[in-house]
């Protein structure tokens, strides 16, 4: 019995070293991908999808509600707007391109051409090599298995990041005193990329 005993003790033990080991390893792993993203970033460009809606504009269409149509596409125009003037203000971290998001399949593929605007709406000529994906509208929590407004980093294979890469700025939007504008969220955003380059890279 107590040999017994003794075996269950060292295994117990073993369990924990190779536990602990496997954390380290696991967060030694979440530092280098953070690492590689935030140097990607900084050298490279931030791609912001603009959601346009098409299939349910396409329907109002189809059911004869072009008014509603109209209204839906100006409401879409003005919050475009908003995302935008929210990050040439406040945004410095990167470059910064725009998509509209009914081509995300082709962003997804790097297939750029014709597909990325600036600022005013106008075509770029420029193929970047290493992008990240920003969401400005919803941030996907897995493990609780629920959605939040805000603004949510993503690699180009349109796979949301993770943790210790600051990777989403939520928007509050629950707590009407502490509820975020678009102003707010994307300074935040800047902030913690700035930090993070800072923790990884020593720089900014």
């Amino acid at each position: 019995m107590k040999g017994l005993l003794f075996i269950l003790i060292i295994a117990m033990a073993h369990s924990g070293v190779g536990q602990t080991d496997r954390a380290k390893t696991s967060r030694k792993y979440r530092d280098s991908l953070a690492r590689v993203y935030i140097q990607d970033l900084s050298e490279g460009c931030l791609l912001i999808r603009l959601r346009t809606s098409l299939k349910k504009m396409d329907a109002l269409k189809a059911r004869g509600d072009t008014a509603l149509a109209l209204n839906e596409a100006r409401m879409l125009k003005l919050k475009h707007l908003e995302i935008i003037s929210a990050f040439k203000l406040n945004y410095t971290f990167s470059k910064v391109y725009y998509f509209y998001s009914h081509h995300s399949g082709k962003v997804r593929s790097r297939e750029f051409e014709g597909i990325l605007m600036n600022e005013e709406f106008e075509p770029v000529d420029e193929e970047p090599d290493a992008v990240l994906i920003l969401d400005p509208y919803v941030v996907d929590f897995t493990h609780m298995n629920s959605q939040q407004q805000g603004l949510s980093l993503l690699n180009d294979r349109f796979e949301q990041l993770e943790r210790p890469f600051p990777y989403y700025v939520r928007k509050r939007e629950a707590l009407f005193f502490l509820r975020r504008d678009y102003q707010t969220m994307v300074a935040l955003l800047q902030k913690n990329l700035e930090f993070t380059s800072r923790k990884y890279l020593g720089i900014r």
